[in-house]
Formats: C-alpha cells, sequence, structure tokens
C-alpha cells in the first residue's frame, strides 16, 4: 500500500499514461516527426570541445524494392574499407553490396541459398579492429564471414548452436570475440525477465567453433508482450560491450562504470563515465521508443517494439545511456536521452581511459555503424521516406562553450 502511494511512483505512474496518450494521437508511435516533450540538456557547464557533423550527408544508398536489380532496404550494417569504398549488409536483398566511393554498386556477395536451400540472413557487418578485415554474422547458416576490403571471402567460422544471436565485436584468424546478452537455454513467459551478458571467445575447430566464457557482466532486463514479441525492457537495464582488437569494453545502462578487459577476460580497469541523467520527462518515452525504432531495419522487428513499449510497465530509474559505440581511435560514443536542437539526440564521447572528449548532436533518426576520425557511417530511417545509408562529415576543429 505503501508503494501505491509513493508520490514518485504515482508521478511516473501519471507521465506514462500522458505518454500512452500523445502516443495515440500521433497515430501509436509510427510517425518520427511526432511533437516531443522532452527537455533540452543541462546548458550550465563548459566543455573544452564540441564536435559537430555536416547538416548535410553524403547519400550512398537508397532503399530500392524487391524488383530492382539490386534490391536494398533494412540495412543491418556499414563499413568504409581502407580504399574508401563500402560495404553494406541488407536484409531485403539477403546480400553484403560493395559500393564504390559514390555509392555505385560493384558486386553482391552471399546472395544464393546454400545446399540446403538456406538463404543468407546477415544480422551484422562490422569493422574487426584485431585483422583489418569486415565481419558479416550469418544468423541463419550460424556462420561468420571475414571479407576483404574486396569484398572476397576470406574465412568462414561455423558457430555453434547457443551463439546464433551472439553480437561478435571482433574476429581474427584465431578466433572471435562476442558477448551475448540473452543466453538462457528455455524461451521466456509474458511479461518481465533478465540475464547476465556473457563475454565469449569462439575458438575455430574442424566442423563446429567451440566457445569459451571469459567473463560474466551486466544484467539486461527483457519483456514479453502477450503477441509473443520479446525485446529489452524499456528504460530497464541493457548491457553492452565494445572492442578495439586489444581491450573489451563492457558497460551497463544503468552505470557511470565501464570496464576494460584484456583478450583473456582479465580486468585492466574500471572508469567511471561523468554522465548526469536528469529526471524522467514527458517526453522520455516517446523519445525511448523512437530511437529503438530507429533501430530495427524491418517493419515486423518495428512493430514487435510498439507491442512491447504499448504493454510494458515503466521502470522509475532513467538510464545513463541506451548504446555504445566504440570509434577507430578508441573513443566510447554513449547515447543519451538528452534532446538537443532540430530533431537530435546527444552523444557524450569519452577516451578509454574515461575522460570526456565531446558532447555531439546527432540526428534521432541516424543508427550508427561505424564512426571514423573525420566521418559517421549510418542509415537513416524516418517516417514516410526511403531508408537511406548515409555518411555524415565530422569535425572536431570547432570550439565552443555550452
Amino acid at each position: 500500500m505503501a508503494a501505491e502511494n509513493d508520490p514518485a511512483r504515482a508521478h511516473v505512474r501519471g507521465v506514462y499514461l500522458e505518454r500512452r496518450v500523445r502516443g495515440l494521437l500521433c497515430t501509436v508511435l509510427t510517425v518520427a516527426s511526432c511533437t516531443r516533450g522532452g527537455m533540452p540538456a543541462n546548458s550550465s557547464t563548459a566543455l573544452p570541445d564540441r564536435w559537430f557533423l555536416d547538416t548535410v550527408p553524403i547519400v550512398l544508398a537508397i532503399a530500392r524494392d524487391s524488383g530492382s536489380a539490386i534490391p536494398f532496404g533494412g540495412a543491418v550494417g556499414a563499413v568504409r574499407t581502407k580504399s574508401g569504398m563500402f560495404l553494406v549488409a541488407d536484409l531485403l536483398s539477403r546480400s553484403i553490396v560493395l559500393l564504390d566511393s559514390n555509392g555505385a554498386p560493384q558486386k553482391t556477395v552471399e546472395r544464393e541459398p546454400d545446399s540446403l536451400n538456406r538463404p543468407a540472413e546477415v544480422r551484422s557487418l562490422r569493422r574487426c579492429p584485431g585483422s583489418g578485415l569486415s565481419l558479416a554474422h550469418d544468423i541463419s547458416r550460424r556462420r561468420l564471414i571475414l571479407l576483404n576490403d574486396l569484398g572476397d571471402i576470406v574465412q568462414v567460422l561455423n558457430l555453434p548452436r547457443r551463439l546464433t544471436f551472439a553480437q561478435v565485436i571482433d574476429c581474427g584468424s584465431g578466433g572471435a570475440t562476442a558477448w551475448m546478452k540473452f543466453p538462457l537455454a528455455s524461451y521466456p513467459m509474458v511479461g518481465d525477465t533478465m540475464s547476465d551478458a556473457h563475454l565469449v571467445r569462439i575458438v575455430p575447430t574442424r566442423l563446429e567453433s567451440r566457445a569459451d566464457t571469459l567473463r560474466t557482466f551486466g544484467t539486461t532486463e527483457y519483456f514479453m508482450s502477450r503477441q509473443g514479441s520479446f525485446i529489452e525492457q524499456p528504460f530497464g537495464r541493457e548491457a553492452f560491450a565494445a572492442s578495439d582488437g586489444r581491450e573489451a569494453y563492457l558497460g551497463s545502462s544503468h552505470s557511470r562504470i565501464v570496464e576494460a578487459f584484456d583478450v583473456a577476460g582479465g580486468t585492466v580497469r574500471k572508469m567511471s563515465v561523468d554522465l548526469r541523467p536528469s529526471p524522467l520527462s514527458v517526453g522520455d518515452l516517446l523519445e525511448a521508443t523512437l530511437l529503438r525504432l530507429n533501430d530495427e531495419p524491418t517493419e515486423d522487428s518495428r512493430a514487435r517494439v510498439r507491442q512491447v513499449y504499448a504493454q510494458a510497465p515503466l521502470k522509475v530509474s532513467k538510464p545513463f545511456y541506451n548504446d555504445l559505440v566504440l570509434d577507430r581511435g578508441g573513443n566510447l560514443w554513449l547515447r543519451t536521452l538528452e534532446l538537443g536542437a532540430s530533431d537530435s539526440v546527444r552523444w557524450h564521447v569519452v577516451s578509454n581511459r574515461g575522460a570526456t572528449e565531446a558532447l555531439i548532436n546527432m540526428p534521432a533518426f541516424l543508427k550508427i555503424f561505424e564512426i571514423g576520425d573525420d566521418y559517421v557511417l549510418g542509415v537513416e530511417r524516418r517516417a514516410s521516406r526511403p531508408e537511406r545509408v548515409v555518411l555524415y562529415r565530422l569535425d572536431k576543429s570547432r570550439t565552443i562553450l555550452r
């Protein structure tokens, strides 16, 4: 009874109800241009550096229907090669496409079904810092595909079943480093559930690679909707991992602490990130939902997000961040729920020692795949517009006080 009368919880419940009403008025979270109610970031502190993106990106690819010569729609990963070309993994075409520096298609990789008539279903594509190769994760065939800068297949690693949905963060000729957020053997019931994340080393063997658990770290909270949709709990705890080829960085959305580990899973150091999330505001749920929808490559997966966000109970605490990306220079980029101007969201950039490097406003509709020294590569997903793979120029030269 005391919990029911708690003013903080009552406020959050009221906020949640107001958000749901606003969501219905805005066609139930399907219109990304819906007016947001979030507050701008605290502007009382000064930072020595503030980085900027060009206003207009370089468009590399625009979504095309399945009748096109090279269909495209549902990009799940992209990397920029040393020669300035691009590899893009796409769900619609079920292939990896090599683009030249202007975005013109050069060839496709792994488009045909295998001997068991299983088409490729690549769910991620990333650069492997440890080897300089690109790594594609094909979940339908349970394998990792290593590619050179010309899109040629260099090596294939077959995965054990329990690693089908693992998120691979680095790979080389000696194996791969991955992490799993949901390693539970049984399928969850409707409602809340949680699981620890596991840092895993994948060791190639003759038939099927071996998986050795190096570390267990942050908990991730999930929610199963009545329709069977299963994703991370809105505002719940979520684990994140990234690697620069030498160290793995592990963190949790509800903690300022990011830990660095060596390739054997041993602790190298702990760092505290200077993040101070504001209290929950009326716009937070809509903001978090729009960001989550941008992360999903297909309309089916976006529908599952809407189901969960409509049914899951609202958490009282707000996460410090809800995404973590490691750039090629070794900086950690943490996406907060702080709103900036012109439909943007605030990213907090720290060094691999935890020192604040910059704050930067990024388009809220941009899903980031890769960050280089002077560019940001990702996919734009906006309501009523074709999906676009884009490259934004990154300017680190200007200095302002905010």
